[in-house]
């Protein structure tokens, strides 16, 4: 089983298979209703209906059998199947829990008489990602629906300029063009944040609303859409930093004037509080929501302005975030924020990063200057109950300690578990949880090229199940590489294999001599087909016409060299655009592609190189 419970007791009577004909009682949850119907009409069988009913709160008798491993737990839930379907949970919640894991057992094929008992390790399970494209809904809802079946409870939207603001439409106007300029070309963000100005400056964000806004009504639909499957919407509202989408309309707020792409307002200008608290409540007022992200990661810029000059750096940080969080308290409304300006941190190299300050050489002087301003001391000044959003793990186990020590909830950030050392040991210090975080686009090829499948899927197992085992990574990886492939190529789950006459799919299992090396595509940097397309492999038909099917490396082949591990970046990127298959010792990939021309017979099938990168064809298969 993918999640392990805390209790499973599998009985020898025999039940008779659920059914695809169901009928419901306990419960008039329509999204529930409807997750129901949609199991059984997936993976039920012909024959009498299957009752389904929904308990709320557990039974005696079934406390009993549970014994210690019950929990007192808003989230937890049982299950009990003998023929018919009794889902306990004392929250509509747990039910849906509970027909994630009907799912799962269906799926396997291990559904049978059980009792069943479970509940979640971590209470903040999360994804933390940009608002989608107005073209992209489709594929949020898929993804919103992913989570569910993986048991996350909670979702982060970064808000930025990608929501219409009514109060403030200048916002949402440079927004819009700023990000036309940013996408000019690959890179151009780079060269903007590195290369343009002698100061550190923060990424762009420019993927956030794929570079465009929603109108208030459009978010309101994804925000319903994610709370009718019981999915906290957290919304994150940049403030002090990353705030490039409030100075590009308010250049007068800019804490550095010289800046054209400022990304830092002044925290001494009252004028800021009031386009800032505007700002939040529209959000407050579209969301609704019980928490929110303010941001603050990557602060750079401070005591520049003729008002602050003379200030404190990490005094003025800590001033800007209380009085963030005393307006949101005020609204009954918790704080959240990146925490990494807490840490007095170094990166691997010993190179001072988070709240560390870091000096350089003046090229002309040939003196020590500040570069990034020191802010670790503001970590005893902030109100205690802002959950702090850790990001550094990946550097030192001990930062967690910053936060637990200072008595602030903390979750992790950007959460990645395959390279995260010591999860068991970290979560019993205190953690809370995690955010996996997509930085790029919902495209479908950027959340593949970008790893984002198999981090969620091995997030949710870390996060929901103690039973969790660190050397198992690689094999718990190989046996959901496969179906996350499925779960993202949803037309082949009914696909039969066929001939050349009236194929559906044409699947090549292939790998190449080509070697790219993998990097993610996020803050302006783009999937190039000039960089990427390989060729394309030529379908001729009977009547004489033919069709050109992409080649393109990291999306649908990779390298011949490629292992099939967690640890292999290039597998990674593969996983759910290929089905990975091994031969010997050799990993291949099956790329599939839908034929444009079912209706034709197919008489050839050839590549037709731009690069001379050579292509292995181990197999071409037709399906229908």
């Amino acid at each position: 089983m993918f999640f392990i419970p805390q209790f499973l007791v599998r009985r020898k009577e025999e039940a008779k298979p659920i059914s695809n004909h169901i009928h419901m009682q306990g419960t008039d949850n329509a999204y529930l209703l409807q997750r129901v119907t949609g199991i059984a009409q997936t993976y039920g069988q012909e024959g009498d209906s299957t009752a389904v009913h929904f308990i709320t709160g557990y039974p005696d008798t079934l406390k009993q059998e549970i014994g210690d491993k019950f929990a007192d737990n808003a989230e937890s839930y049982a299950i009990r199947y003998d023929g018919d379907l009794f889902l306990y949970a004392p929250t509509e919640a747990g039910w849906n829990f509970a027909l994630s894991t009907i799912e799962f057992l269906l799926r396997d094929g291990e559904m049978g008489p059980l009792t069943l008992f479970d509940y979640p390790d971590c209470e903040t399970r999360g994804y933390r990602v940009f608002l989608p494209h107005k073209d992209d809904f489709e594929t949020f809802r898929h993804v919103v629906d992913f989570l569910v079946q993986y048991k996350y409870n909670t979702i982060m939207l970064e808000i930025g300029g990608a929501m219409e603001y009514k109060r403030h439409p200048e916002i949402n106007a440079s927004w819009v063009e700023f990000c036309k300029d940013m996408k000019r070309y690959s890179g151009r963000t780079h060269e903007i944040q590195h290369k343009t100005y002698p100061w550190a400056k923060n990424a762009i964000h420019v993927d956030n609303g794929g570079g465009d806004y929603l109108t208030q009504e459009q978010v309101k639909e994804l925000v319903s859409y994610c709370r009718e499957r019981f999915l906290e919407v957290i919304p994150e509202v940049p403030t002090l930093s990353h705030c490039d989408y409030l100075l590009l309309a308010h250049p007068e707020l800019r804490e550095r004037d010289n800046d054209d792409y400022a990304d830092t307002y002044c925290p001494s200008n009252p004028e800021s509080y009031k386009l800032v608290f505007d700002v939040l409540d529209e959000v407050i007022d579209v969301m609704q929501p019980k928490r929110i992200n303010i941001g603050h990661d990557e602060a750079y810029t401070f005591s520049i302005c003729d008002t602050c000059k003379d200030q404190i750096p990490y005094k003025l940080y800590a001033q800007d975030i209380i009085k963030i969080h005393e307006y949101l308290n005020q609204k009954g409304i918790a704080t959240m924020m990146w925490g990494e300006k807490l840490l007095d941190a170094k990166n691997t190299s010993g190179v001072s990063i988070g709240g560390g300050e870091r000096k350089v050489k003046d090229p002309e002087t040939g003196m020590e200057v500040i570069y990034i301003h020191g802010l670790s001391d503001c970590a005893s000044l902030l109100p205690k109950d802002i959950t702090m959003m850790h990001w550094y793990h990946v550097f030192d186990e001990n930062y967690d300690h910053v936060y637990h020590k200072n008595g602030y909830p903390m979750v992790y950030g950007n959460l990645n578990i395959f390279s995260m050392t010591n999860w068991r040991k970290r979560k019993n210090w205190g953690a809370k949880g995690g955010f996996v975080s997509n930085w790029g686009s919902f495209h479908p090829e950027y959340m593949q090229r970008n790893t984002q499948s198999m981090r969620l899927i091995f997030s949710a197992k870390v996060m929901w199940s103690d039973e969790f085992d660190h050397t198992m990574l690689d094999e718990y990886y190989r046996e959901n590489a496969v179906e996350t492939f499925y779960h993202f190529n949803p037309f082949m789950k009914d696909v039969t294999p066929g001939d050349n006459t009236q194929a559906r799919v044409v699947a090549v299992t292939h790998a190449t001599e080509l070697d790219i090396p993998f990097k993610p595509f996020y803050d302006g940097i783009f999937i190039e087909d000039s960089v990427y397309v390989m060729g394309h492999y030529v379908l001729s038909y009977e009547d004489g016409t033919s069709a050109l099917l992409s080649v393109k490396f990291g999306t649908n082949i990779t390298n011949i060299n490629t292992k099939f591990s967690c640890q292999d970046a290039h597998c990674n990127e593969m996983i759910g655009g290929g089905n990975p298959v091994l031969m010997g010792d050799t990993l291949y990939f099956t790329a599939v592609y839908q034929n444009p021309h079912p209706e034709k017979a197919i008489t050839g099938f050839s590549y037709q190189p731009i690069k001379p990168d050579a292509i292995r064809v181990a197999k071409v298969q037709f399906w229908k």
